[in-house]
């Protein structure tokens, strides 16, 4: 059978605000219990407490991958020397009969703006139809590539510290550039939920 089904659809979701936003929070609320989840982790925030087997050896994680079709896997990679080598694995094991959530919590430090590159721009162009949905977090959205920026259908906007960041936020979305300056952060955790030009709606944690 075919690793590949061309009717699957897009899920690809961005998460923005700074630091204390509820990001995080909101990526692991939306992965429900997704039963296969691959997960690059820099600040190790994904872990047993909340459902994950958490590794930092890669053949470990590898191999596990590799050998366990329904997992919730993180690997965590303070240095950020790995996130190709985490893209590449995830593309190889892409397979549409076993769908995969892809979560990369903090992109910021692992892109760049521009034309995304290596393996994490195949799983962005063409992973749909290898069965993979991608989650992806970022402190500033204008410091990530555009790749997965012009890719997004499902984007959480969170509180930010800088005009230029909800300026930007507001360019892509048609969100009110006010309405996002004025998100309060912890303990009310309020934001946008984006589907779309024009679809959006305020909610809090």
């Amino acid at each position: 059978m075919s690793r590949i089904n061309e009717n699957l659809t897009e899920d690809i979701r961005g998460y923005f605000g700074a630091t204390g936003s509820g990001k995080t929070y909101r990526i692991k609320k939306d992965l429900g219990s997704a039963p296969r989840v691959l997960v690059y982790d820099i600040k190790g925030t994904f872990g047993p407490s909340n459902g994950f087997e958490a590794f930092t050896d890669r053949g470990a994680f590898l191999n596990a991958v590799r050998s366990s079709n329904q997992a919730r896997y993180s690997f965590h990679d303070p240095s950020c020397h790995y996130f190709d080598w985490f893209c590449e694995l995830a593309r190889h094991q892409a397979d549409a009969r076993r769908m995969t959530e892809i979560v990369i919590d903090e992109l910021g430090p692992v892109s760049t703006p521009g034309k995304a590159q290596g393996h994490w721009h195949w799983l962005i162009s063409i992973g749909r139809t290898y069965g993979i949905k991608i989650k992806a977090g970022a402190q500033r959205p204008s410091e990530i590539d555009k790749t997965l920026m012009g890719n997004l259908n499902g984007m959480f906007v969170g509180r930010v510290q800088r005009d230029k960041d909800a300026a930007y936020l507001s360019a892509e979305t048609g969100i009110p550039q006010m309405d996002i300056l004025n998100l309060r952060g912890a303990p009310h955790y309020e934001h946008f939920l984006w589907a779309g030009r024009g679809r959006y709606k305020k909610a809090g944690k």
